[in-house]
């Protein structure tokens, strides 16, 4: 009797530690989501980023030319 007791109570053992070890993977697997989440959120941000870096610079180099022109005019009328 006592050795029936005694697997039984190996087995709940072995039960108990194979759920935390589940919870435990499956606690990692959400972290490695977490992390994979926030490189794609921030590899997001950097073209964001660049997209309106590149916008900025192109709206520069835009006035600039119109500024060029707008000099040249009065240039142009002031002889």
């Amino acid at each position: 009797m006592m050795e029936i007791e005694r697997l039984k109570n190996i087995k709940h053992r072995e039960e108990i530690e194979q759920k935390r070890k589940n919870a435990q993977k499956d606690g990692a697997l959400v972290i490695i989501e977490q992390i994979k989440e926030r490189e794609l959120e921030r590899i997001k941000q950097q073209e964001l980023q660049e997209r309106e870096k590149q916008q900025m610079l192109e709206q520069i180099e835009k006035l600039k030319v119109e500024e060029e022109i707008q000099l040249k005019k009065e240039r142009k009328l002031a002889r």
